[in-house]
């Protein structure tokens, strides 16, 4: 009787096959990711009270870099070279640069690096869930987990590295599964991209830093 009905189990052509999506769980939180990386959005001309002026910190080295072609920070300059070394790791200000070469000057180009940051992390992990298997609605809702506590949600709202270090680390994850599922020179560069981002995320915390 058992064989019988694995007998008719393979028979069947959605054998093993994954539960189909809930349509309306699924476009409720796809609809929730999208109102969130919005909101995300919508704050960045405010500068966030709890970043201290790290914003600024990073965006004067940014603004050196395109005015000169060096990250610089005049008031630390010392005969050790503070005022360059302090900007180690570059990763905010290279960031702050390419937003302020396309935007200008301004305050929305000035804290436009933690909005991009969150951006990518939400889309990043959904997609990290997703390639494991996990359904459309569970990929967003881990996507948007990190949130939910006000600690990181804080942390991440700043302009600084953390987001940053987060981002490359999951990318580096995500790259890394392609590395084990492709095959050849595909799989080669994912490797290899992999490695990359696994070496930004550790060199983008300071402590890291040359």
């Amino acid at each position: 009787m058992r064989q019988s009905a694995l007998c008719v189990a393979a028979a069947r052509p959605d054998a093993g096959a994954p539960a189909p999506e809930n349509r309306p769980v699924t476009v409720v939180a796809v609809a929730f990711v999208v109102l969130a990386i919005a909101a995300i959005w919508m704050r960045v001309p405010y500068v966030p009270a709890p970043s201290g002026g790290d914003e600024v910190w990073w965006g004067e080295g940014a603004y050196w870099l395109l005015k000169e072609g060096k990250l610089r920070w005049d008031w630390m300059a010392n005969p050790q070279g503070m005022d360059i070394l302090t900007f180690w790791p570059p990763t905010v200000a290279l960031f702050q640069a390419g937003f302020f070469w396309l935007l200008g000057l301004n305050e929305f180009s000035l804290c436009a690096t933690s909005a991009a940051a969150c951006t990518a992390l939400i889309l990043l992990t959904a997609s990290s869930a997703r390639r494991q298997g996990a359904s459309v609605a569970l990929s967003c809702a881990l996507g948007l987990l990190p949130f939910a506590l006000f600690s990181v949600e804080r942390r991440f709202m700043q302009v600084r590295m953390e987001p940053w270090v987060a981002v490359f680390a999951i990318a580096s994850l995500n790259l890394l599964d392609d590395a084990v599922t492709r095959v050849g020179q595909a799989a080669t560069w994912a490797a290899f991209l992999s490695g990359a981002c696994a070496g930004i995320a550790a060199l983008s915390y300071y402590p890291l830093a040359p």
